[in-house]
């Protein structure tokens, strides 16, 4: 059961429709079980709290390391326009 006190991921409409599609053919491929459209959301909603939280961390380590990168190019050029 998701956890009230993780903060919720939420998906634009869309996306969270073609994710809850994306798993029910998933489910259905991979172990022979047909799930309804509220049993995915269910499921997708407790996967996005199981293990979200680890792929927006990775995601913001991810921007750091690009931005850090190219901080380090901007410092570069700055100091070649010196004078």
């Amino acid at each position: 059961m998701v956890d009230p006190k993780k903060p919720k991921v939420e998906l634009p409409k869309a996306k969270e429709q073609a994710a809850v599609e994306e798993l029910k053919k998933l489910v259905q491929e991979r172990f022979d079980v047909q799930l309804g459209r509220f049993e995915a959301k269910d499921l997708l909603d407790e996967v996005c709290a199981l293990i979200g939280v680890f792929y927006y961390n990775q995601a913001l380590a991810d921007v750091d390391e690009k931005l850090k990168l190219r901080f380090e190019m901007i410092e570069s050029d700055l100091w070649l326009l010196e004078k």
